[in-house]
This record gives C-alpha cells, sequence and structure tokens, in this order.
C-alpha cells in the first residue's frame, strides 16, 4: 500500500508542477504579445472577423492584401481590387475584408450603435454586397 500511494502522489505533483508551469507560460506569452500594452500595434481583421494586432514594422492581411504596420494610425497597403470581398467594420471599429461565402460576420456601422448579422454575397458579375439581417445586436 505505502509504495503504491507514493506513487499516486508523485503523479499528483508532477501533473500540478506540469499545470503550474504551463499557466505561468500562458501567462508570460499573453504579455508578450503585441495586443497587451502596445500603443503603437497595428489593428486589423483575421479571417474570423476578430482584431487582432501586429507590431510596427511587421506585415499583416487585411483579407485583400498584405499591409505594412508603421504606427497604429498607419498603415501601408497597395492599391488592389478586391472583386470577390466585401468590407467590414467590427465592433471595435477596426475595417477589413471578408470573403463572398457562407460565413456569417458581426458588422457595425460607421453611425450605429449596435451591429447586424451579414453575409458576404455577389449581387452581379462584378458587385458583391453585405446582405445583413434586420435583428439588432448590442455591443
Amino acid at each position: 500500500k505505502q509504495w503504491y500511494q507514493r506513487r499516486v502522489r508523485g503523479d499528483t505533483v508532477s501533473r500540478l508542477f506540469i499545470m503550474r508551469y504551463a499557466l505561468l507560460l500562458h501567462v508570460f506569452l499573453l504579455l508578450l504579445s503585441p495586443a497587451r500594452g502596445c500603443k503603437e500595434c497595428c489593428p486589423y481583421l483575421n479571417p474570423r472577423g476578430h482584431t487582432r494586432y501586429t507590431s510596427p514594422g511587421h506585415s499583416f492581411f487585411n483579407g485583400c492584401v498584405v499591409c505594412t504596420c508603421i504606427s497604429r494610425d498607419l498603415q501601408l497597403c497597395p492599391l488592389a481590387a478586391c472583386p470577390d470581398m466585401c468590407t467590414v467594420r467590427n465592433k471595435s471599429g477596426v475595417t477589413g475584408f471578408v470573403k463572398v461565402g457562407r460565413r456569417r460576420y458581426k458588422v457595425w456601422g460607421e453611425e450605429e450603435e449596435c451591429g447586424r448579422v451579414c453575409r458576404c454575397v455577389k449581387v452581379r458579375s462584378e458587385r458583391t454586397r453585405l446582405l445583413c439581417s434586420k435583428k439588432c445586436i448590442r455591443r
């Protein structure tokens, strides 16, 4: 019995050590990520429509083209036509591009206090638009 109890106790200690180590590593990585504490980082939309951040000097994909972050208010993006994309703004006020398709996005207008669930659809052969629900989503 004593050998069995020691073995179980040793496994418990090692599991707790691993869990604490993993938690500390996770907290450390969160503190180092550009989204935390970086006042000059550039916000952009990921493919799911959520806000992500990149440091000055790094590049990011805005849904249409690859842009370079200069400062929070200045991103260099080449001029390009994005025929199968719609422009959207999320609740954080970050603008980006989304593909035509079935995926739904929470989109906020410039002067609206609530958002709507929308998807990007092709209207004609060369045009796209957002098809949105009438139901309002609060911030």
